[in-house]
């Protein structure tokens, strides 16, 4: 998910910034590309500030509630995912699955 995220946004400054260095011929007058370097510095800044965001953990979609849940559907939600991922529930599953196999 990390390299996916980093290439679209890689992808995405690429293209801002193709489109924006597109200049004119006849603004050609050697002067004031310190403006054209702003401008590009704020672009970098702010693709930079939206790749942290994407790569921020939404701790409401994990559980699978939504944001204006109440306290005990959080509470329940955390207590189902957290059975899910206990290493004792798993390997009592998986213990099980085996015997079952085993007997049929």
């Amino acid at each position: 998910m990390y390299i996916a995220l980093s290439c679209v946004s890689a992808v995405v400054l690429r293209s801002v910034l193709s489109s924006n260095n597109k200049v004119d011929d006849d603004d050609d007058d050697g002067g004031g590309g310190g403006a054209d370097a702003a401008e590009h510095t704020q672009l970098l800044s702010d693709a930079k500030k939206q790749l942290k965001m994407s790569k921020r953990k939404d701790y409401y979609k994990m559980l699978g509630v939504s944001k204006d849940a109440s306290d005990d559907e959080i509470k329940k939600a955390y207590r189902k995912h957290a059975l899910q991922h206990h290493p004792g529930q798993q390997s009592l599953f998986l213990y099980y699955q085996q015997r079952c196999d085993v007997a049929l």
